[in-house]
């Protein structure tokens, strides 16, 4: 994972599916600076909840609506990193906790202000 030093990970539960869950993982951080909807809701299932300290989507159409309420702000350039990440899997769920930092340029912050 790029922005996430693997020495730093704590994997709790079943870690036969550490690698698949790693990879989904990284799969989703290059859906998420590449601005591709389309890649992050691909890898969604119809259960699919995201979460932080200032919203929560309950199901994709939510967070598809999210994304193209903020995205037209969004230009280039944007990173993800995470910090003291925690992956909770069991064989048919993963959970994972960490604190994330999405380096986002957006046209609102780069126009001159008059």
């Amino acid at each position: 994972l790029d922005g996430v030093n693997l020495l730093f990970v704590q994997l709790i539960g079943d870690k036969h599916n550490t690698q698949e869950i790693l990879f989904k993982i990284k799969q989703w951080d290059r859906a998420i600076e590449s601005l591709d909807l389309q890649a992050i809701t691909d890898m969604c299932s119809d259960r699919f909840k995201v979460f932080d300290v200032s919203s929560q989507q309950n199901n994709v159409s939510e967070f598809k609506q999210l994304w193209e309420k903020y995205s037209g702000d969004f230009v280039d350039d944007v990173r993800v990193y995470k910090r003291k990440v925690e992956i909770h899997a069991k064989s048919d769920l993963a959970f994972m906790h960490c604190y994330i930092l999405n380096k986002i340029s957006c046209a609102l912050c780069l126009s001159p202000i008059n």
